[in-house]
Order: C-alpha cells, then sequence, then structure tokens
C-alpha cells in the first residue's frame, strides 16, 4: 500500500475503502470530507442515466491549484466541527487556543 500510495495522499482499496492521508489530521479529515461529496456527487449524476462529460483537464488543474490555495481553510473547517461537536454534547470538550473562542 506505501508504493501504490507514493507521494499521493489519497489510496482507493478495491472493496475496502480509502485512505486518506495528510500532513495534518486537519488536512486529512479536510481531503476526506470533500472527497466524499465528490463521489456523492458523482453517483448522484450517474443515477440518472444521462451521458455525462468530462471537464478539460485544464480545468480539473485549475481547481486542483484554487483548492490547495486555500488550505488554511482546512483548519478552521476542523475548528468548527470540533466547536459544533462539544455544543452538540457536553461529554466532547475542545481544547482551543483563546483567540478561537
Amino acid at each position: 500500500m506505501g508504493r501504490a500510495l507514493a507521494d499521493k495522499t489519497v489510496l482507493f482499496l478495491q472493496s475496502h475503502g480509502v485512505i486518506v492521508t495528510g500532513p495534518t489530521v486537519r488536512q486529512a479529515f479536510d481531503d476526506l470530507y470533500y472527497l466524499e461529496r465528490a463521489c456523492m456527487s458523482q453517483v448522484q449524476a450517474m443515477s440518472t442515466g444521462a451521458e455525462l462529460h468530462r471537464i478539460p483537464q485544464e480545468m480539473a488543474e485549475l481547481a486542483v491549484r484554487q483548492y490547495m490555495g486555500q488550505r488554511e481553510n482546512s483548519e478552521l473547517h476542523f475548528a468548527s466541527l470540533k466547536r459544533m461537536l462539544a455544543a452538540e454534547d457536553s461529554r466532547f470538550r475542545v481544547a482551543m487556543p483563546r483567540d478561537a473562542e
């Protein structure tokens, strides 16, 4: 699996799910979150039975550059989810810096 993953951050395992890695848990979680959303969109589009059209490679590369240029959002996203969990269940405690509260 390590060789298959190599320098990538996502590895799809046939019939066994997916492995997502990253420099931080926050970034790996964010990538998994949006990967799941993309998969849900694809399944929904495929369920229509209509012919699907691939987007041009240049557009896909632009989307990747835009996403990677906003990596700090993964930190904010993860912190937001932890605050939501803490508000929902008082047993979930979040250690946050004072300026994040």
